[in-house]
């Protein structure tokens, strides 16, 4: 499975979208307009770093607010810029880039006739292959976002997908875009809008667990790898399921490329968990605070690398690993070990 950094950006926002439906929706209403009214000068001037730097340190509190105005942005971003606006999503600081791209490439589908394939054709032509491959991700978001979030939209999500793959050879990139319309389903479900689905969607969106039929959803979709790595997402963060619980359902799960892909994702919430501890020195740190304000991505990279990831990385690759240990996975602990090595390498990205 292709590891992309935006896989793992998901794992710091999903602890803190948990609450976000127990806020009053009138005084996040509210909250929205007045921070929306201060980024529009902003995006009018084409001030994007400044917009995305404002919604970092201002919209702080509820993060279904910042996620709401990010995406905004994004939107805002897409109707000046065009496909081109997509680079300065990717290009914020991590906690804005995820839903600022979310905005962007929905209203690219919205204003484009709902076409997939003219879509897709958008964020083909950006240069930039780490950024195509998160456009094509954040189609599979809005493909998802379009639908009424039931296991029918998101199987249509699903086979639409598919038939990119299929007509273009097999490319891997389909992939990218079934991760997120699963993605969407069990973690984000920012919605059409950003704003989420408990303002989009009149119907009750709420998954249920059954306990005893607890594959009951991956059962019914044709993309099942896709299903059972983002499924692990509902299991801890919705469910409240253990790990160890987590763990033993992976194990059960066939066939064996889909028990990988659950086991895989969950060694990313070890790592996310991990390498949570270890970011939430940021905001405390000085020279952190430096590094967190570059604009451009690399930079911050080579910033956080060198102050923060590299001198404790093999502290917190030994932390990660002995979590793996007590998970009892057998034959498959090596296949946690190996996602740990690999994931502390992405987090060098931001």
């Amino acid at each position: 499975m292709a590891k992309h950094p935006f896989f793992i950006v998901a794992i710091f926002l999903v602890g803190c979208m948990i609450s976000l439906a127990r806020a009053s929706s009138t005084n996040l209403g509210a909250q929205y307009n007045r921070h929306v009214t201060s980024i529009d000068p902003l995006i009018q001037e084409k001030k994007y770093r400044e917009a995305g730097r404002y919604i970092v340190t201002q919209v702080t509190g509820d993060r279904r607010l910042f996620l709401a105005v990010a995406s905004y942005l994004g939107q805002e971003i897409y109707k000046q810029e065009g496909i081109d606006g997509f680079s300065v999503c990717f290009n914020m600081a991590y906690e804005a880039s995820f839903a600022c791209e979310h905005g962007l490439i929905s209203e690219m589908f919205a204003r484009d006739d709902a076409s997939f394939a003219r879509t897709l054709d958008s964020c083909f032509k950006i240069p930039n292959k780490d950024e195509q491959g998160a456009c094509i991700h954040m189609m599979g978001h809005a493909l998802a976002a379009r639908t009424d979030y039931s296991i029918g939209g998101i199987t249509e999500a699903m086979e639409m997908c598919q038939q990119y793959k299929e007509s273009t050879g097999g490319d891997d990139s389909s992939g990218s875009c079934q991760s997120g319309v699963a993605m969407e389903y069990f973690l984000a479900r920012l919605g059409s809008s950003g704003k989420g689905v408990n303002h989009d969607i009149v119907r009750d969106t709420r998954m249920t667990f059954d306990k005893f039929q607890p594959y009951d959803i991956c059962a019914q979709l044709s993309e099942k790898d896709a299903c059972y790595n983002h499924i692990v997402s509902w299991w801890l963060t919705g469910v409240k399921l253990s790990r160890q619980e987590v763990a033993a359902l992976c194990l059960a799960v066939e066939p064996e490329s889909s028990r990988q892909s659950c086991l895989t994702m969950l060694g990313k919430y070890i790592v996310g968990d991990t390498m949570g501890k270890l970011f939430g020195e940021v905001n405390k740190t000085s020279s952190l605070l430096a590094c967190k304000a570059m604009e451009d991505r690399e930079e911050r990279k080579s910033c956080y690398d060198s102050r923060l990831i590299s001198p404790r990385r093999g502290e917190f690759i030994s932390s990660a690993k002995e979590q793996c240990a007590e998970l009892a996975l057998g034959r498959y602990e090596n296949l946690c070990q190996e996602v740990v090595e690999g994931d502390m390498r992405i987090f060098d990205y931001y």
